[in-house]
């Protein structure tokens, strides 16, 4: 076992005094590392790169058996190339202890006797596939091994040599360079068509929010969103029925995160329109919501939700609370209520049931709903932003227009949070009556 750089660079220095035999085999060398870099120069994709370099290796060294290995995105190392004699009829186990050594490490690696060499003796997968001889070379750029290309040989059909190890070692050398750029560009190029994916995702949310939200006499409605990522786990809907009598309003919090979570989110705004659109109350609606959702996802997916029912003629609203954050029902002169569950989380079995709570609004009364992602912003020490600020911030600005309440609200998560990212999706939704 030997350091892949140290034999890289022997390997590359003509000896001063050699045989020539030594020096037609240096030559030898040096005709596959020319022809070589001139096949790879020529525009490759990363398989067609390893089958040249499956075929370099058995044309110049002829093992019974190659592999190749290189690191995944979670950090393992996998088999990604394989390739046998037709005489062998098994498959080569990678052993773990010469990844370790050879793509881990970096360690060039030529073994004739396991027994002999104290890192191999116990590696039993190789010896049970009847593997007697193995030179393997670590795939190397400038940082870190990234992966490695091992050779074997089964009983006494070919004995390697510690020239077949530095053959090995500038082949894998040249391949690195080449392979590592074509990873790269397959990265870059996955990053790029899941920025594409997530792009297209947020396009196809911002249609499910309001465009505009209902122009009711003697009301203001305001709603904001603002996802911690590309695309959001969060929705809200202000929806007039019954001629305008009355005004829906619901908002939202899926678990999970990310695109998983905005699918989420467009399945519950299409399991939450037939309700709607069918005049059920609040808590017939998360009832059927909630059994209909639970039905079509997996059990650890469900949503919290609060769905209220605006009467324009009576001020009143009925709420239900699907296990979110309290509503917060603030008065003119200071006053703020808490508008607490009324039920369990939608979704979460298939028939929960859910209760109802209603208020009335009175002049220059606010409802505030808002998903967890505000009280629970974090600052770079993890202390959160909290209910009570929440409380604090929105009574200061009871007066304020509901944008700029919205607004200020958020300068002041900003602030607190610092140059800590946001860690959830922060979206409101505000009903005030006119003074």
């Amino acid at each position: 076992i030997r350091d892949a750089r140290e034999v890289l660079s022997q390997s590359n220095s003509q000896p001063a005094t050699a045989t020539l035999e030594e020096l037609e085999r240096y030559a030898e060398r040096l005709r596959l590392v020319t022809s070589l870099h001139r096949a790879l120069a020529r525009p490759i994709d990363k398989d067609h790169l390893i089958e040249l370099v499956l075929d370099s290796a058995f044309e110049h060294l002829s093992p019974e058996e190659a592999v190749i290995v290189l690191r995944r995105g979670d950090g393992r190392f996998a088999p990604v190339a394989r390739r046998a004699a037709p005489s062998v009829d098994r498959q080569l186990m990678v052993s773990e202890t010469l990844v370790r050594e050879v793509a881990e490490k970096g360690h060039a690696t030529l073994l004739t006797d396991f027994e002999d060499d104290s890192k191999f003796a116990a590696a039993q997968s190789l010896m049970d596939a009847g593997v007697r001889g193995i030179v393997a070379a670590p795939l190397v750029d400038d940082e870190a091994s990234f992966g490695m290309i091992a050779l074997a040989s089964r009983w006494a059909h070919r004995s390697f040599k510690e020239e077949d190890l530095e053959l090995l070692v500038s082949l894998a050398s040249i391949a690195a360079l080449r392979l590592r750029n074509l990873l790269l560009g397959e990265d870059a190029a996955e990053r790029r068509r899941l920025e594409r994916e997530v792009e297209l995702a947020r396009a196809i949310q911002i249609r499910l929010l309001p465009t505009s939200m209902p122009q009711v006499p003697g009301y203001e409605i305001f709603g904001s969103a603002a996802p911690s990522r590309g695309v959001s786990g969060d929705i809200y809907q202000a929806i007039e029925r019954a001629g305008g009598r009355e005004i829906v309003l619901m908002i939202a919090d899926v678990s999970g995160k990310g695109i998983a979570a905005s699918l989420l989110t467009a399945s519950l705004e299409a399991l939450a329109a037939g309700p709607i659109e069918a005049g059920s109350s609040p808590e017939a609606a998360c009832t059927e919501i909630s059994r209909r959702l639970f039905a079509r996802t997996l059990p650890a997916k469900y949503a919290t939700l609060f769905l209220a029912t605006l009467d324009v003629a009576s001020n009143r609203v009925a709420y239900c609370n699907a296990g979110h954050n309290p509503g917060l029902l603030l008065s003119s002169d200071g006053d703020c209520r808490e508008l607490t569950g009324t039920g369990m989380p939608v979704g979460l079995i298939a028939d929960a049931r859910y209760g109802a709570g209603s208020v009335e609004l009175g002049p220059g009364d606010t409802l505030v709903l808002y998903t967890d992602g505000i009280p629970e912003a974090e600052d770079g020490s993890g202390d959160e932003f909290g209910q009570e600020r929440l409380r604090e911030a929105v009574i200061r600005c009871r007066r304020k227009p509901l944008e700029d309440l919205v607004s200020i609200l958020e300068g002041e998560l900003a602030s607190f949070v610092g140059d800590r990212p946001f860690g959830d999706d922060r979206t409101m939704l505000l009903v005030r009556r006119s003074p």
